[in-house]
Formats: structure tokens, C-alpha cells, sequence
């Protein structure tokens, strides 16, 4: 039996360095998400690792669970805390970014 060769890599974001982004906990906007929380859809070139990130969440909003179509449409869900339904939401987001 072959054994499973080590292909991985890791990513860094090249629009936000490290250090430069520094959220203070006594931000009323801050303590929204550490109270309440929020997640993001990202997508990741993996010929270059650079990161989109194609939601933009509020606290108490969760996009979550992508499913990437063979055509480049990528579907996901998007919950509110204080909403009962889920809505299924549609992105190109793949297509307009390989150009």
C-alpha cells in the first residue's frame, strides 16, 4: 500500500497583516459579536492563497454550510439568530473573481 504523501499549505491573507486589525472589547459594535456571534463564506485561491471573503455577516447572522456547483455558482445558507426561516442564498462570487 502507498503511503500518503504530505501536500499541504498554508495560507495567509495578504490584505490584512498580522497586528493591524485590533478590535477593542469595549466597542459597542465589537461587543455585538462577542455576544452574539457571526460567520463568514470565504473563498481561497489555491494557486495563489489568497482569501474573498463574500459575506458580510451582522452579529447574530451565520452563513454557514457552502456547497460549490461545477459550474462555479456557490450556494449557502444564511441564518438570524432572531428569525426562525433559513434562506438558501446564490453567489457568482467564483465566477467574478477567476475573471
Amino acid at each position: 500500500m502507498a503511503s500518503p504523501k504530505n501536500n499541504s499549505r498554508s495560507f495567509t491573507t495578504p490584505s490584512i497583516r498580522a497586528g493591524t486589525i485590533r478590535p477593542s472589547p469595549t466597542d459597542p459594535a465589537y461587543a455585538m459579536y462577542l455576544s452574539r456571534g457571526a460567520s463568514q463564506v470565504y473563498l481561497v485561491d489555491l494557486t495563489t492563497g489568497d482569501k474573498y471573503r463574500i459575506t458580510n455577516m451582522q452579529p447574530g447572522q451565520y452563513a454557514f454550510a457552502p456547497h460549490f456547483r461545477s459550474d462555479g455558482w456557490i450556494y449557502f445558507i444564511v441564518q438570524t439568530i432572531s428569525s426562525t426561516p433559513e434562506h438558501v442564498v446564490v453567489s457568482d462570487a467564483a465566477l467574478l473573481l477567476g475573471g
